[in-house]
């Protein structure tokens, strides 16, 4: 009983992740001038791509400062666009 409970809820947290990759992946398209539903299976594999760099460079920022100040200030910085929200939001899930 137990396994089934985690397993529901490791596939909410992969869906919530999943939902905020797409999320992110259309503001980041918008911001550089792509129509997501025009894009082709390679544009969109690319757009995936920049997506994932993207992310992993704000996450491995969120956890290089020394300081609770340094998190703080670099948090700050995320929060100022949209997209950084959106990278926030995802962070939280996981």
């Amino acid at each position: 009983m137990k396994g089934r409970r985690v397993d529901t809820k490791s596939c909410a947290l992969k869906r919530g992740l999943a939902e905020k990759n797409r999320q992110i992946a259309a503001e980041y398209a918008g911001a550089t001038g792509r129509d997501i539903a025009g894009l082709s299976d390679d544009e969109l594999a690319t757009l995936g791509e920049e997506v994932e760099d993207m992310i992993d460079e704000a996450e491995e920022a969120l956890a290089d400062g020394d300081t609770p100040e340094d998190w703080r200030a670099h948090e700050e910085r995320l929060a100022s666009t949209s997209i950084g929200r959106l990278i926030l939001k995802r962070h939280e899930i996981e």
